[in-house]
């Protein structure tokens, strides 16, 4: 296809203070999706902050390993042949460590 795909909508479905679940909406013409982090609001999400390449179709991904209490940014492009949808971002931070 010619066209970039969609813009797909990204949402948190659960947390914890090691985990987060990300969902998002499949779009129309991705072949695949790149997921990109950062714990940083100023840093630039590209290629090089990539933590998942996710197979089209894909519609959740949870995110474990992480630092407790912190805050994490997340990019969530959906890719075609052809090019990049818009980016869809979100932030959200991490639960304390349980008993603190």
């Amino acid at each position: 296809t010619c066209l970039a795909p969609g813009t797909p909508s990204l949402s948190v479905s659960g947390k914890t203070s090691t985990q987060i679940t990300l969902a998002w909406n499949d779009v129309a013409a991705e072949t695949g999706y790149s997921l990109r982090r950062s714990t940083s609001a100023s840093a630039v999400l590209n290629a090089a902050s990539e933590i998942a390449q996710l197979d089209a179709n894909l519609t959740a991904y949870a995110d474990s390993n992480l630092a407790p209490y912190t805050t994490y940014y997340y990019q969530l492009v959906a890719e075609n042949d052809a090019a990049e949808s818009a980016s869809a971002v979100i932030s959200i931070k991490t639960l304390p460590t349980p008993g603190c």
